[in-house]
């Protein structure tokens, strides 16, 4: 899921940097050191989900609410540290204070056969789950000039024992 070509899926002006899906006690979590090599077309920003936490109905219970969903992922969040992002040796500061948001509460909808039990969290039937939050540190980055770009961000939930700590060697061209 994770571990593709950075090219996979990818359309539109803005590609997705990803990180690595850790669901909760999954024998996948611990401290993930991944690094990936790709090409970026010219004129691509990057748009990166340095480290978030995702809460819904599934995961929890058919009546768990909005505020409920926040607070889950606003403790999580607020627990995080060690989150950085450096591109090409420059470090972006503050990501926590001035790159974390919230996601409106939105719907999802997944098949039978679906991620969240390919990772160990489910099984979960398919279907349309509402209400779905979001909490986490997000950066867009202008399209970078075409060459070689080194792209490293981290972050850590010291209270979930996970560390994700994840490498770019970007080839813009």
């Amino acid at each position: 899921f994770d571990n593709g070509d950075c090219s996979v899926g990818q359309a539109g002006p803005v590609w997705f940097l990803g990180g690595k899906i850790c669901a909760n006690n999954s024998p996948n979590c611990g401290t993930n050191n991944i690094v990936r090599s790709c090409t970026v077309p010219v004129g691509k920003a990057l748009y990166i989900a340095v480290l978030n936490a995702e809460n819904s109905v599934l995961e929890t219970s058919s009546s768990t609410q909005i505020a409920d969903l926040r607070a889950m992922n606003a403790g999580a969040m607020d627990g995080a540290d060690s989150i950085s992002l450096k591109i090409d040796g420059l470090k972006i500061p503050q990501l926590k204070k001035n790159y974390r948001v919230q996601s409106p509460a939105f719907t999802f909808t997944m098949p039978d056969d679906n991620l969240f039990s390919a990772i160990g969290e489910g099984p979960y039937p398919g279907g349309s789950y509402f209400p779905a939050v979001d909490d986490g540190v997000y950066v867009m980055l202008s399209p970078l000039a075409p060459g070689q770009h080194l792209l490293h961000f981290h972050g850590s939930y010291p209270q979930f024992n996970f560390t994700l700590d994840i490498t770019y060697h970007l080839t813009v061209k």
